[in-house]
């Protein structure tokens, strides 16, 4: 894997390469149970215009069709976190595994840059930074899939209603892509407080005896506590940052809803539009609106990516770009 760059292709390509065909058969799994959705918003559309018709016969058709979708989602679930499971544990393991062995065995000085703690940090968060952004890869394509699938599905009802509910999506992505670099800063100010509090505790616990003999472990928890209090403040900066956008997005979906239901009502009322027709774009509205501002999440995840692969880089000192993978 290319620790140095971090690039999203680099990190990628990294995870497909020990286990191509458990990365492929997630990609797979996990496609369809983004794409199965789409299933859900036609069946209700089936069943709200069969009952406004007075066909049971079309009303048990549809919710035939949906318990099937439910029935095939679920399996699809069980069998894609079996799978992924085993690709998330052995992807970690692996690049921990490779990381602590070049640190061991290579040639040459290996003395880590900074404290023994914040190499710790780095092992587990950062390495955990960088298997998240390949999981977000593996639920692409079905994300993708799902969003052209079923803006095709609701512009073939009506386009006009349909760019209606584009238009508030593509302002909550565009606003999570806006804040990728405030996020960025924040990740790193919160890695670099973890690491100010791991590598400290690593001190103290190898100079127990001199700190007991001098009789200063008040100063040394008063010392902990500022440094915890500096990381809980960088914590809750992360944490704000991402439920604000998490905010955003859900009330966007809610206003695209709010838009629906009143452009819908006077389509209804003249007759363009089913109240079948109105219901699927119901069911799509919040779906969609996740799934696009997935797309401004990826920017994001990206930034936290490069702060995790230069740490990685910067631990692993010389190492070749394929020395960890």
């Amino acid at each position: 894997m290319s620790a140095r760059q971090a690039s999203p292709l680099g990190v990628v390509r990294a995870a497909t390469r020990p286990w191509p065909g458990l990365f492929w058969l997630n990609v797979l799994l996990w496609t369809l149970f983004h794409v199965l959705p789409v299933f859900y918003g036609i069946a209700v559309g089936w069943v709200f215009d069969a009952l406004a018709a007075g066909d049971p016969n079309a009303v048990q058709e549809g919710i035939f069709l949906f318990g099937a979708v439910v029935l095939a989602r679920v399996g699809t679930f069980e069998l894609g976190v079996w799978r992924y499971s085993l690709f998330w544990h052995r992807w970690r393991v692996l690049l921990q595994r490779n990381l602590l062995a070049w640190l061991l065995t290579a040639d040459g000085s290996r003395v880590p840059p900074s404290a023994t703690g914040a190499a710790v940090s780095t092992f587990r968060e950062d390495v955990d930074e960088l298997v998240e952004y390949v999981e977000n890869w593996i639920d692409g394509g079905g994300l993708v899939a799902f969003v052209l699938v079923a803006l095709g599905v609701l512009v073939s009802i009506d386009p006009l209603l349909t760019g209606v509910v584009i238009v508030p999506m593509v302002l909550a992505a565009v606003l999570n892509r806006m804040m990728s670099d405030t996020i960025r800063d924040r990740r790193t100010h919160l890695r670099l407080a973890t690491e100010s509090v791991t590598g400290y505790l690593g001190d103290v616990f190898r100079a127990i005896m001199p700190v007991k003999a001098a009789g200063v472990e008040h100063r040394l928890l008063s010392h902990l506590e500022d440094l915890n209090e500096t990381r809980n403040d960088a914590a809750l900066r992360d944490t704000a940052i991402t439920e604000i956008l998490r905010s955003v997005v859900q009330n966007m979906a809610n206003i695209a809803t709010g838009l629906v239901l009143i452009v819908g009502a006077g389509s209804h009322r003249e007759g363009a539009l089913s109240v079948g027709a109105l219901a699927t774009f119901v069911v799509y509205i919040p779906r969609l609106t996740n799934y696009l501002a997935w797309a401004g999440e990826i920017g994001a995840q990206r930034a936290r990516t490069d702060v995790a692969g230069g740490r990685l880089r910067r631990l692993s000192v010389d190492a070749a770009d394929e020395g960890l993978l």
